[in-house]
């Protein structure tokens, strides 16, 4: 797990004491490694950053979709993919769309 970090641990505050604890514990499908994610539950789309899903060996397909908010700019997603996430050790979320967006335009793995 990502940094010996349970989901719980992650969670135990409303108000995060420091930046660490704004991100959770995310795998995706086959893949056996966790990432750190910053879950936006008001977020049209799953975003994915360029250079997370090349490490993980995330095979998507490419996308035409425009991303807009992200630097106040639009962004072309550079691919997309349906994959399960498995969020933390219990919460299993199958099929989910994902937008693969270029490493520049996001500052978080995820």
């Amino acid at each position: 797990m990502v940094g010996q970090t349970s989901a719980c641990t992650i969670f135990k505050s409303i108000i995060p004491s420091s930046a660490d604890e704004c991100y959770v514990p995310i795998r995706f499908g086959p893949c056996r490694s966790w990432v750190p994610a910053l879950i936006d539950s008001g977020s049209f789309a799953t975003l994915i950053n360029e250079r997370a899903a090349v490490d993980l060996d995330l095979e998507y397909v490419e996308s035409t979709q425009t991303v807009s908010g992200i630097g106040g700019v639009k962004n072309k997603a550079v691919g997309e993919i349906v994959i399960d996430m498995h969020i933390g050790e219990e919460s299993f979320w199958p099929d989910v769309k994902a937008f693969i967006l270029p490493e520049e335009c996001m500052s978080i793995p995820i």
